[in-house]
């Protein structure tokens, strides 16, 4: 069977349909027989590598004896000559990129196939063959993180060419037989039992591969139909500061749930669509950052520097790549994070110091434009960047290119970030949101009041549009509550969405870091047959969840930029507890607080408002779980809960089921 997965009317997928149909002319009862599985991704993403977008991804296991005669000579692993002789294929995995490009856009020299690149700047010149051997290196990478080392193959298809002779490329029109001829010609065949083979991996790696959620059709679930309807349509506030992208530093400033990202990330999307324009999204959390490429991938939205679009990057994975280009690693690469704030701090002097200019950064956009060619910058909760790293990304990029979402007071990694300094008053604007945008009203409203008995200034005005909402206050634990987890799912399913538009936070105490990082929570579920994402363990958080069954679960210092239909709280009180012994201990340190009295203050309010940030995730329900209802918070929520009886509900753990 063939499965051509991806967005119709694309070139690529043109291409896909292509492969089909060479395929089945070549083996006619491939298309049908179950014994084959061909699988052609159109548009693939990946998270967290150099290159995030490949054209076509193939995956394909045959059945034995499936062989094709090669149209010219090719070589085996040892260099030998293979012609006139049949070569089986019992499976393969190929990244596939496809330029349209007539022939006055391409130039050739050996097997390099360059095409002309100009998106918004001058006409230059760039690699399609390069760009592919990325793509492969990314796929190989992302696949073996995967737990799926695999082989790949690679192939250029340039549909605007009648004719093409370069290894590892074919024309607009191509046969079964050149197809693999020329994604040999760019390998080496391997010898099996007197004969030849082109492969890519041992039959069990190939069949997890193929079941693996990468090479299943990404659906939306309704909450994404709603999240990519307010990216894609035409909203006042958005136009409103539209035509000031790239003249002025935008600052969207609002609490959680004010709307600012999705307020930028519509921004960026009618950028890239009326001017093609390539804006990268950072963040400092890479379980946003997955949610934001994931809500990319649905809306179809590439991130390649020859067609524009919204590429997503963690700050330090950013940084990282930036202080390589520019020569400060210097084999320190293994103690990067060790030493980031002394490298963010000597690249902010050479910066300022002129000893890194103008030339130095086109030289660098020009070298790897997939990591630096950019219009504009968004920057996710731009109120916690230390000063020496904020200070790079303006001096590379320039403050008119850059976009804040202002979480206020949402601040986790330190003291506020000041972006204003030396950004002249007609240069920058500050943009207040102040309504509560995605929760229903019940939700701002139980938010206020806890943030009223906590005894902190905060406050979210409540959207009168968005009625409802529900809040569960649970004592003990959530992997308990076999039967108030089956309501929830059946309540979220009533309303159109699915398992992955609910999120799970879970506090440090949760997490196991002995042998692969891993939820108790996460594996509670798995333990029940329950498909998880992980957002705790480091590798599966690079990808963005591809199963819309998935249940999300984080830590809570992951949770801020997320948010869910339904918002799982566990263990809150050990947040709480953990948050503001993390404050006291900080403060005990020299430089930090001496009156014991300030200092358990301060400890306090900072426990609050970090515990703030998972109640402002939900859209509809919130479940709070207590493994303490004698604690701190036990007690704030016990008072907030008497003042809010026809909004909050206890559930009992008498219910649960086993």
């Amino acid at each position: 069977m063939i499965e051509v997965l991806g967005e119709d009317g694309t070139s690529e997928h043109a291409a896909a349909l292509a492969i089909r149909d060479a395929l089945v002319k070549l083996w006619p009862e491939v298309a049908t027989s179950e014994a084959d599985t061909v699988k052609l991704v159109t548009g693939a993403k990946i998270s967290g590598y150099r290159v995030s977008d490949i054209d076509i991804v193939m995956c394909a296991s045959f059945r034995p004896g499936r062989r094709f005669l090669p149209r010219r000579v090719l070589a085996d692993m040892d260099g030998g000559r293979v012609a006139n002789q049949p070569v089986e294929v019992p499976n393969l995995v190929a990244a596939i990129e496809v330029k349209d490009h007539d022939a006055s856009g391409v130039r050739i020299t050996g097997d390099t196939i360059e095409v002309k690149y100009s998106r918004q700047g001058p006409i230059e010149w760039k690699s399609a063959t390069e760009q592919n051997i990325s793509q492969l290196h990314a796929l190989k990478g992302y696949l073996a993180d995967q737990q799926m080392p695999v082989f790949v193959h690679r192939l250029v298809i340039m549909r605007g060419l009648g004719q093409l002779k370069v290894n590892g490329a074919l024309p607009r029109v191509f046969s079964g037989a050149e197809f693999f001829t020329e994604i040999a010609a760019v390998s080496r065949l391997a010898k099996r039992g007197g004969g030849f083979q082109l492969g890519s991996a041992p039959p069990e790696v190939m069949a997890r591969a193929l079941a693996s959620p990468f090479f299943k059709r990404l659906a939306p679930t309704s909450l994404d139909r709603k999240r990519m309807d307010r990216i894609a349509t035409r909203r006042s506030a958005a136009l409103e500061w539209q035509s000031l992208m790239g003249s002025k530093m935008l600052r969207f400033r609002g609490r959680g749930g004010s709307g600012k990202t999705v307020l930028l990330l519509e921004m960026a999307w009618r950028a890239f669509e009326q001017k093609a324009a390539r804006t990268l999204v950072l963040t400092y959390n890479q379980a946003l950052a997955a949610d934001i490429r994931r809500l990319m991938a649905l809306l179809g939205v590439p991130a390649a520097p020859d067609s524009g679009g919204i590429a997503v990057d963690t700050v330090m994975s950013f940084m990282f790549h930036l202080f390589e280009g520019l020569g400060l690693l210097e084999g320190d690469e293994d103690n990067f994070l060790e030493r980031y704030g002394e490298h963010c701090a000597t690249a902010s002097e050479l910066f300022s110091t002129g000893a890194v200019a103008g030339p130095d950064i086109q030289g660098l956009v020009k070298s790897e434009p997939d990591r630096f060619d950019f219009d504009y910058v968004v920057v996710d909760e731009a109120q916690d960047w230390p000063a020496a790293e904020l200070a790079v990304l303006k001096a590379f990029f320039g403050p008119e290119r850059i976009l804040l979402a202002d979480g206020v007071d949402q601040l986790v990694r330190g003291a506020r970030a000041n972006w204003d300094h030396g950004v002249a008053a007609g240069e920058r604007m500050v943009i207040p949101l102040v309504r509560c945008l995605r929760m229903k009203a019940n939700l701002a409203v139980f938010a206020n009041t806890v943030a009223e008995c906590a005894g902190l200034n905060w406050h979210v005005e409540p959207n009168d549009e968005a009625g409802g909402g529900r809040v569960i206050l649970v004592d003990g634990a959530y992997a308990d509550q076999h039967n108030l987890h089956a309501d929830l799912i059946n309540a979220a399913k009533a309303a159109g969405n699915a398992e992955v538009d609910l999120l799970f936070c879970v506090p440090p105490s949760d997490v196991q870091t002995a042998g692969e990082r891993s939820s108790g929570l996460g594996r509670a579920f798995e333990s029940r047959g329950l498909s998880v994402w992980d957002g705790t363990n480091p590798a599966k958080r690079r990808d963005f969840p591809r199963s819309a069954d998935s249940l999300r679960v984080v830590q809570y210092a992951s949770c801020r930029g997320l948010e869910g239909w339904t918002v799982v709280a566990d263990g809150l009180d050990e947040c709480w507890t953990y948050r503001m012994q993390e404050r006291l201990d900080a403060g005990a340190a020299p430089g930090g607080d001496v009156e014991l009295g300030t200092l358990r203050q301060a400890a306090c309010d900072e426990a609050w408002r970090w515990c703030l940030i998972p109640l402002t995730r939900p859209i509809d329900t919130l479940v709070i779980c207590v493994r303490d209802a004698g604690s701190e918070l036990g007690q704030v929520l016990a008072k907030a809960a008497a003042r809010l009886p026809d909004v909050v509900e206890r559930f009992s753990p008498g219910t649960a089921s086993t």
